[in-house]
């Protein structure tokens, strides 16, 4: 029996049906974003009218802030919503894959409480949307910094390898070629047991509450599937590891 052919055979099945899947969810969060955002429009039009004829000391003010404090979260919702569907038909252009992360690894590093360090080994071109693909290594540093102990370092490493065969890796299945690679390494305990399998379809997450409703890696791997790419997520020398697989443009 040839158990590696099995594990590839296995895992691109399983691929080809989270394609389906996602192809299905992004036209229909595509249309979902839109009629929410007409519904929210109105929610929070009307709620700071009322507050701002609502003194501050006034019985009802505490509800009227509660209503704009939900509208304003189910904003940011929403424009996760959207930003996974346009992940999933971004177009593509090539662009120099080193100057876009050092951009966003200088933002992250303004920005984040976890300290984050650039190792960029690759120098090379990818065909992609350099903005989606922006987003996807963001959304891959919030994770990590979520994951992360506090003061915990992030590390973002660019590197190249060439695939002489088909492999699966952590579950993914990742097609021969010439690859440019994008880590994001946490020192956190990784993906929970009970969402492992499905923890880059939307709505999955291991966090509480509405930040993100599982958006984040739905998001970063339709973003490499847009390219042609993968996205990959494990365990490796007790870190944890997001990888996002590029073609190399020749």
């Amino acid at each position: 029996m040839n158990t590696e052919q099995d594990a590839l055979n296995t895992a691109s099945a399983r691929l080809a049906e989270a394609r389906r899947r996602t192809d299905a969810l992004s036209v229909y969060s595509r249309r979902m974003a839109h009629d929410l955002s007409n519904f929210l429009t109105v929610i929070r039009t009307y709620s700071e009218l009322l507050i701002a004829d609502t003194p501050a000391d006034h019985a009802s003010r505490p509800d009227l802030d509660e209503i704009a404090q939900a509208a304003d979260t189910t904003v940011g919702y929403v424009q996760r919503v959207s930003a996974f569907s346009r992940a999933a038909g971004a177009k593509t252009a090539p662009f120099a894959l080193h100057e876009l992360v050092a951009d966003v690894v200088q933002q992250a590093q303004a920005t984040a409480v976890a300290p984050v360090t650039l190792d960029a080994q690759a120098r090379c071109t990818v065909s992609g949307s350099a903005v989606t693909l922006g987003e996807a290594i963001q959304e891959l540093l919030s994770n990590a910094r979520d994951a992360s102990p506090p003061g915990a370092a992030i590390t973002v490493r660019t590197r190249e390898t060439t695939l002489e065969a088909a492999t699966v890796e952590h579950g993914v299945p990742v097609d021969a070629g010439n690859w440019a690679l994008v880590e994001v390494i946490d020192a956190g305990v990784g993906v929970p047991e009970n969402i492992a399998e499905n923890v880059f379809d939307p709505f999955v997450t291991g966090k509480s509450g509405v930040r993100g409703a599982g958006f984040g890696l739905a998001i970063a791997r339709c973003a490499a599937w847009a390219t042609g790419g993968q996205l990959t997520l494990g365990r490796e020398q007790g870190q944890t590891v997001a990888r996002l697989y590029l073609p190399v443009q020749t």
